[in-house]
């Protein structure tokens, strides 16, 4: 009886880390809004051939390659999260942003194509080189914008995605006006502009889902007594 119950335990174990539940961050927009999350005017995004901004994307290094480049199909990204761990995410777009009446910024994060219903949202006060401590932010659920930034949709109102046996949530968020002097990108292309690039920073942390763990653990614990007896 203890060695079927073992053998079941593994087997649950073993197939929950074979069938693990793909994900991956495929669209960011952000945008300035007001005091309670509604988008005001303008845009910057992964899309590409739209009125708004291009957003140019590294992941690690703020002076890492960019995943993504152009302003057409190239613009998007796919991001892959499927290990659990810290992402820390730059998004560039272009200087001359960051002006009177744009001082809170929110962003939209969009999960594994569907690029109309943002998976989480948040916003928050612009970063300025003059700022300490850690920035602030906060929940979305005002009157945002789709990848294309065409289109209002309703924030998801949720720091948090979860998916299969993942919960991707967003850890820190903060959109930087010239904190790093760095000119890496123009409006619509990777390259030098002449102007310093506004970045929005954020850290994504990816954790399995509890239910998930506790099954692989009873399938590592009936591996372990299995070889102990």
């Amino acid at each position: 009886m203890a060695r079927a119950i073992h053998a079941t335990a593994l087997a649950l174990g073993l197939a929950l880390s074979g069938s693990a539940s793909a994900v991956s961050l495929t669209g960011i927009c952000g945008f300035p809004t007001d005091d309670a999350g509604n988008w005001k005017i303008g845009w910057y995004n992964t899309h590409g051939p739209d009125p708004g901004k291009n957003a140019y994307i590294t992941v690690g290094d703020v002076d890492g390659s960019f995943l993504n480049s152009g302003n057409s199909a190239s613009t998007g990204i796919i991001l892959d999260l499927n290990a659990p761990g810290t992402y820390r995410v730059f998004a560039f777009f272009d200087g001359n942003e960051m002006t009177a009446g744009r001082e809170t910024w929110g962003v939209n994060l969009f999960f594994d194509g569907n690029n109309a219903t943002p998976g989480v949202s948040a916003f928050g006060r612009a970063r300025w080189t003059t700022d300490s401590g850690p920035a602030t932010f906060s929940a979305n659920g005002g009157n945002t914008l789709d990848i294309t930034g065409l289109n209002s949709v309703a924030g998801a109102n949720q720091l948090s995605y979860t998916v299969g046996d993942k919960t991707i949530t967003l850890t820190s968020f903060a959109t930087t006006a010239d904190v790093y002097s760095l000119d890496r990108v123009d409006n619509f292309a990777v390259g030098a502009s002449g102007r310093n690039d506004h970045i929005a920073v954020m850290e994504l942390t990816v954790v399995p889902e509890p239910a998930s763990l506790a099954i692989l653990g009873l399938g590592i614990a009936g591996l372990t007594r299995r070889r102990r007896r």
